[in-house]
């Protein structure tokens, strides 16, 4: 007999032991449980979503690229008669991925950040509807002051960085 299993029958199944089986057995929430918010949100917070989507995975194709870039470059420039030529087409062409990388990143960051803040104002707003919903013995129980007050502090201080 192992340690391990004499210390398990040892041990008297109590709450505790409910409480981690019903954790234990808790289903994993999916993809789409996890962004479902946008939907509620509206069409243009769903564009805007899909959108910044896009522009990330945009973004995210700058490093291959990139590498792909630096591995034939030098093939091409160590084959050259005159590097010049192959050195200004180069230059070029990380310009104009970086400037895409630029877009991508903004697009990104920009449409993401507006959603972002749809979502944050939705849920505020229905947890406080919900607060609002509660009859009034709930307040007797449960402290929800404290999460008030710390809204106008957070509001004010978020306010000053921007």
């Amino acid at each position: 007999m192992t340690m391990a299993s004499s210390a398990s029958k040892a041990m008297p199944e109590g709450k505790d032991n409910a409480k981690k089986k019903a954790k234990a057995t808790d289903p994993m929430a999916s993809v789409g449980d996890v962004i479902g918010f946008v939907w509620d949100l509206g069409m243009g917070s769903r564009v805007l979503f899909v959108v910044g989507s896009i522009s990330g995975f945009g973004n995210g194709l700058v490093y291959p690229i990139l590498a792909w870039i630096f591995s034939n470059s030098f093939s091409k420039i160590s084959g050259a008669a005159s590097g010049l030529a192959q050195i200004r087409e180069l230059s070029f062409t990380f310009m104009i991925l970086g400037a895409f990388a630029f877009v991508m990143a903004c697009l990104q960051t920009g449409c993401l950040e507006i959603c972002a803040h749809r979502a944050t104002k939705a849920f505020r707003l229905q947890w406080f509807q919900s607060l609002l919903r509660q009859d009034a013995a709930f307040f007797d129980v449960y402290d929800i002051g404290g999460k008030f007050a710390l809204w106008p502090r957070m509001n004010h201080s978020v306010a000053a960085v921007f």
